[in-house]
């Protein structure tokens, strides 16, 4: 599908220039070229496809329980930052994951300018509605609309027995999630959400999620504030 998007992408026109309009009082505006513009966006939907094609084949080799390339070891361990990269002292977000995440021209002028951003870093609790349930009053049904939702992240913790002298535990962050309805006419924003879990205003998680979560405190990132 990137590969397919990628082919798609590269018929747009490429001639031109982009004038970028400041956000903020101590921003400034400036231009970018099309052509520059649409390069990056090629450059990243080929990354994308080879992280994807590297993570397959990772996962497929996991499955038979086969021994991983050097290089594959090394992409694993670059989750974040480039392990075979010198270390500056200053998080670079040179990893492959930071990568996943596509920068406009003006979230890559910031890089270029502060070297310290990456949207990959950035708390982000998003809400969708997925379905409609229209009112109807012949079955005295009040109509609802239903929601999924994330929040702050978890850390979940895995132990895995392959047999005798081969355990272990692992651990890592992984995504919470909600489900709720609101009224036949009311959809929850990302804005109106995020402030939700600010003010830790949040539905309970799914009954289901109740056999692996294990009840602790609750906190939200200072970035949030």
């Amino acid at each position: 599908m990137t590969l397919r998007t990628r082919d798609l992408a590269s018929t747009v026109q490429t001639v031109g220039r982009s004038v970028f309009e400041p956000t903020a009082s101590w921003d400034t505006p400036f231009t970018n070229s099309l052509g520059t513009i649409w390069t990056n966006r090629i450059r990243f939907l080929e990354n994308f496809a080879g992280a994807m094609t590297t993570l397959q084949a990772i996962s497929e080799k996991e499955l038979t329980r086969a021994p991983l390339l050097t290089d594959e070891v090394v992409f694993m361990q670059s989750l974040d930052e480039n392990r075979s990269a010198a270390y500056i002292g200053v998080k670079t977000y040179s990893g492959w994951y930071p990568g996943l995440f596509y920068l406009t021209a003006r979230g890559q002028r910031s890089v270029e300018q502060s070297h310290s951003f990456s949207p990959s870093d950035t708390w982000d609790p998003l809400v969708t509605d997925v379905h409609t349930d229209p009112k109807e009053v012949n079955v005295s049904d009040p109509g609802s609309v239903l929601h999924e939702g994330v929040g702050n992240v978890h850390l979940l913790m895995i132990a895995v027995d392959c047999g005798p002298g081969d355990t272990a535990v692992y651990a890592g962050p992984v995504q919470s999630h909600y489900e709720f309805e609101l009224g036949p006419t009311t959809r929850r924003t990302d804005s109106e959400w995020k402030a939700d879990v600010r003010a830790q205003n949040l539905p309970p998680q799914p009954e289901w999620t109740r056999g692996y979560l294990v009840p602790g405190p609750y906190s939200v990132p200072f970035s949030a504030y």
